[in-house]
């Protein structure tokens, strides 16, 4: 499956998250950026440490986009972090699948 680039009109804006600090995420200072597709979608999942939580986003970008969990996210002035990456590979090409809150 290979998302066509006409498809990936949104530009996003990342700050990699760096751990957790005693105030809570702590985030990168530089902003990265690359292009996705976002399509907003509400949806149960439950993460890694076995909590569930409700999805408001789900995000596809390209495959070496350097993304990582608790990320935040920043798309048309709407801030989202990263809750989880599944990557998707095929013959063809690969995506990232990006669930966001």
């Amino acid at each position: 499956m290979r998302i066509p680039n006409f498809l990936m009109k949104q530009k996003a804006t990342f700050y990699k998250s760096l751990g957790h600090g005693a105030y809570g995420p702590v985030l990168d200072d530089i902003p990265h950026f690359s292009r996705c597709y976002l399509e907003p979608s509400q949806k149960v999942v439950t993460t890694s440490n076995g909590e569930e939580v409700i999805s408001t986003a789900l995000a596809v970008f390209p495959p070496k986009t350097p993304l990582t969990m608790n990320s935040k996210v920043v798309v048309d002035s709407h801030d989202y972090y990263v809750i989880s990456i599944v990557p998707i590979k095929s013959w063809t090409d690969s995506c990232m699948e990006v669930l966001l809150k």
